[in-house]
């Protein structure tokens, strides 16, 4: 045994180890179910309680000397309220054991994958060289195992906050470090039933700190224009910003579509209020999770605000963890929208978007880009950034910009984890921007540079590790989305006999197949627009079980990226056409199919009915509009919003769509 005023310790930590807790973290918490503990400890008494974590040291380290370093000092702290004193939402901390320290051989983890441990830490592996842009030593790597002594006082605090799941911070107060190392929500305890569970997928949040400065801004137009006896309303037939706010229901508020578009949206208070929505179905246990996908932050460096923060990932964290810095409680942020009031309660998981590579801001004043904020050019004529904007530092993007990420939120890019025994969740970044095309990213519809030979290699390995799941792939830029094309819709016009506008609904496969025989969208429109560009064939083949040896299909690909509320569902084309070389889509090998399928899909309450559903039609693709800016997109219109979805007996049951609806307030 050691203590903190060994000799050996005081030795070791002369040495000016900076020790980074990687994972778990905010971004990928661990799950641990007790009702599956408890199980176990039936069947095999003296089971206990633990989880693994996996350390980062800047200088190399043997395991006996790391746990010198963390012997006695390692803790569990729960989150028992979402509001008041950051600390007093906390409860007593829970010591933690040291069970066994490893040192992963790092030439081991540069090639070998026996098991999801390894390709995890193998990305890992990869990130970190990628930041450090040097190979990492051995002995930097440390996977340690932490039992949890007191299993009793858990499923007490569970018992008394009437919860089926409570977040835990990892403490580690190491003496002779000022200030302790904290990852806060990294365990996610729970006891429940996991044959039943339910989770939001969320996606393009694009927080920023001048997300704040900008509704500020508007809204001191707004007051001004008021006091000269002027209208309330600062743009025809949109409610000034001074006098509106939103509330999350489920569907649209279809009436108010006008309002909606020029609602004047701050992306950061969207993310406020959906915390608040997410809470309140934590604590009645109607969620257990969250996943978000990419576009966390509109861009890293801050453009317009004071210096309290690092960086935008820096505002992420503070407004998921309900965090304001003292400059923020001076009277011009006083107001609920910018005030970080409630932290969030429910596990989240984060995949990466282009714009979380992206370093520098752009300019509200460029192009259209202010019609995604729901606002004109009208609205921002006077408003001008802190920070001098310059088109090179746009386009600019690297892994190693994200080091706060990395360290702080997610060290994985590409990850597993299960929730229950049948679900499996695989979460991939889809990577920078694609710069081939600067007109389509100056316009704002990039492309993503998609997936490397190595992320199709880590999916491989994950899927022939769990044949009998069900799987689900998380991914910020989509395989396929739609584009609009003058052609093609003349020739879809044409086709519906419609005069104007082509409705969505009149794309649905039902009505396709009483109108052409066939109900697939290959020959009507282009499927390549903002996707993923590298090994999106490879990626397909995977989804439809054509790659693999065991020929199983994944359920569900959730995606976002292009801001838009799609549904479709694919299947293998037996008689592929004959295309020339030189046809950009090429992708002949499968049909597409769109439908309302969340319709179709909640209205079946037969479990048998709704297993053999999937089993016939799978995979499906939804792409989700943007919980921060609004959908203009193909042929349709959507407010900010996100998808819910339900697990019942291990199937899907129910899919919801929630969105933004408008309240007007009485000046």
């Amino acid at each position: 045994m050691y203590s903190s005023c060994d000799n050996g310790l005081k030795i070791i930590m002369k040495e000016n180890h900076n020790i980074l807790l990687l994972k778990p973290n905010l971004g990928q918490p661990h799950l641990i179910n007790l009702n599956e503990i408890i199980e176990k400890q039936a069947l095999e008494p003296g089971t206990n309680l633990f989880f693994e974590a996996i350390f980062f040291l800047e200088k190399p380290c043997k395991k006996e000397d790391l746990e010198k370093i963390l012997l006695n000092h390692c803790y569990l702290q729960p989150l028992l309220k979402d509001t008041g004193d950051f600390n007093a939402r906390r409860g007593s901390l829970i010591p933690l054991k040291i069970l066994e320290i490893n040192n992963p051989c790092i030439e081991d983890i540069k090639k070998l994958r026996k098991n999801e441990k390894e390709v995890i830490l193998h990305d890992i592996y990869l990130n970190l060289n990628k930041l450090l842009e040097k190979p990492i030593k051995q002995d930097t790597l440390h996977v340690v195992k932490f039992g949890i002594l007191n299993l009793l006082s858990i499923k007490t605090l569970l018992k008394q906050e009437q919860r089926a799941c409570l977040l835990f911070d990892i403490v580690i107060k190491i003496p002779t470090f000022t200030t302790p190392i904290i990852n806060y929500h990294a365990l996610a305890i729970f006891n429940k039933e996991w044959k039943n569970f339910s989770f939001i997928h969320a996606t393009d949040l694009h927080v920023a700190r001048r997300n704040d400065f900008i509704s500020i801004h508007l809204k001191n137009e707004a007051n001004n224009k008021f006091k000269n006896k002027k209208s309330c309303l600062s743009t025809k037939n949109s409610p000034s910003i001074s006098c509106r706010d939103f509330e999350i229901k489920i569907g649209f508020q279809e009436n108010e579509y006008n309002q909606l578009k020029q609602a004047k949206y701050n992306f950061n208070y969207n993310l406020r209020k959906f915390i608040r929505f997410v809470n309140e179905r934590i604590k009645d246990n109607e969620l257990d999770f969250v996943v978000f996908t990419g576009d966390l932050v509109d861009y890293i460096e801050i453009a317009m605000g004071n210096d309290q923060y690092l960086n935008n990932y820096h505002v992420f964290t503070s407004i998921l963890l309900g965090i304001n810095m003292k400059k923020d409680s001076s009277s011009q942020f006083s107001q609920e929208e910018y005030q970080n009031q409630h932290e969030i309660l429910a596990p989240i998981f984060t995949t990466t978007g282009n714009h979380d590579y992206r370093i520098g801001h752009y300019s509200l004043h460029f192009g259209n880009i202010c019609k995604i904020f729901g606002m004109t050019k009208e609205d921002i004529k006077n408003y001008h950034d802190l920070k001098f904007f310059s088109y090179y530092s746009t386009v600019r993007s690297n892994i190693k910009y994200m080091k706060y990420y990395l360290e702080k939120i997610n060290p994985n890019l590409n990850y597993s984890f299960k929730f229950g025994k049948k679900f499996l969740f695989i979460c991939l970044d889809t990577g920078q921007d694609e710069k081939k095309n600067l007109y389509n990213l100056f316009r704002g519809v990039p492309k993503s540079k998609g997936l490397s030979d190595h992320q199709i290699q880590f999916i491989r390995e994950v899927l022939s590790l769990n044949e009998n799941k069900n799987i689900v792939f998380f991914m910020h830029a989509p395989p396929l989305s739609p584009m609009k094309n003058y052609y093609k819709l003349k020739k879809l016009r044409k086709l519906l006999k419609a005069s104007q506008n082509v409705k969505w609904s009149e794309l649905y496969e039902n009505n396709l197949k009483k109108i052409k025989g066939t109900g697939h969208l290959n020959d009507l429109l282009h499927f390549n627009h903002q996707t993923i560009k590298n090994n999106r064939e490879s990626f397909l083949k995977l989804c439809l079980g054509l790659n693999l040896k065991t020929n199983n299909k994944i359920d569900l690909i959730l995606c976002g990226h292009d801001h838009s509320l799609k549904e479709f569902r694919l299947e293998p084309n037996t008689h592929p056409p004959t295309i020339s070389k030189e046809k950009e889509d090429k992708s002949t090998f499968f049909n597409i199919f769109t439908q309302n399928y969340r319709k179709i899909i909640n209205s079946m309450k037969d479990h048998d009915r709704l297993e053999n559903y999937f089993k016939n039609n799978r995979p499906f693709l939804f792409q989700t509009q943007a919980l921060g800016p609004i959908s203009n997109k193909f042929l349709k219109f959507k407010p900010p919003g996100f998808r819910l979805f339900k697990v019942k007996e291990n199937i899907l049951y129910e899919i919801d769509v929630y969105s933004f609806h408008l309240i007007t307030k009485k000046r």
